[in-house]
């Protein structure tokens, strides 16, 4: 549908490697970065390589044909949408116990309250003030997850409380299936572009313009603060086209726009 309207698809190009913001800029009146975000950061406990990605996880429940298997004890660590997808996906596939697993409380939590309720309702379990430390293995499998209590401390960058693990409180929590949804690594374009950020988002104003002239971001890549969603992003686009188009009727001269 889109081709049809006459866009362009060029693909099999990596930006950075391939194709280069300068070339872009000398073919193109403006560029826009609707890149979204990375992969789900590590944790850097041991055993961490028998957990299992949680859009990953996501991703192959909606996949036709997919093999997802599905544990009878399973574990999402983190507390927003994400998360709580992992977690009601689990559930409703056959899981026998569903533990999401946060380090803060339930008024930290980035999730929506509705979406907090609906899982709560579909009979998953919040363990509260507890940092995973390392994952129980037997034979290269899952068993569990140990787990510290921690205690909140003034905010952090985030803004939230921070959590401070409380020594001597490990704690062990049976799993045979563990899923992460701890948020997602913030744009690498960012830095490799030197442009100007808000922490670690693309920063850009009402216009969605950022701070080299006519390159545009929208998306999740923009999130710095708040909720983002797929309806979020979408009308950035709408909002961003808008603008530049704006932008380029200004910059004609009478004859071109007459």
């Amino acid at each position: 549908m889109i081709e049809g309207l006459g866009v362009q698809f060029r693909t099999g190009n990596e930006f950075g490697k391939d194709v280069t913001l300068a070339a872009l800029q000398q073919d193109f009146d403006a560029v826009v970065l609707s890149v979204g975000l990375g992969k789900t950061p590590s944790l850097g406990i041991e055993g961490e390589e028998a957990i299992i990605d949680g859009l990953e996880f996501i991703e192959a429940s909606k996949t036709s044909g997919s093999s997802l298997r599905i544990g009878r004890k399973v574990i999402i660590i983190g507390a927003g949408n994400t998360a709580i997808d992992c977690a009601t996906i689990a559930k409703r596939l056959g899981a026998d116990q569903v533990t999401m697993v946060y380090r803060r409380t339930d008024r930290e939590m980035t999730c929506y309250e509705h979406e907090y309720e609906f899982a709560r309702k579909e009979g998953i379990e919040f363990r509260f003030l507890s940092q995973p430390s390392r994952v129980v293995l037997t034979s290269g499998l899952p068993v569990g997850l140990q787990c510290l209590r921690v205690e909140l401390g003034p905010p952090d960058a985030s803004g939230r409380p921070a959590p401070t693990p409380i020594k001597g409180s490990e704690f062990v929590l049976a799993a045979d299936q563990i899923v992460k949804a701890v948020g997602q690594i913030k744009p690498a374009l960012a830095v490799l572009l030197g442009l100007e950020t808000r922490n670690g988002f693309i920063a850009v104003d009402a216009n969605f313009q950022t701070s080299v002239a006519r390159v545009y971001a929208i998306g999740d890549c923009i999130r710095s603060t708040g909720a983002a969603s797929t309806v979020m992003a979408v009308q950035d686009g709408k909002l961003a086209a808008a603008a530049i188009h704006q932008q380029l009727v200004q910059l004609q001269t009478p004859a071109e726009v007459g």
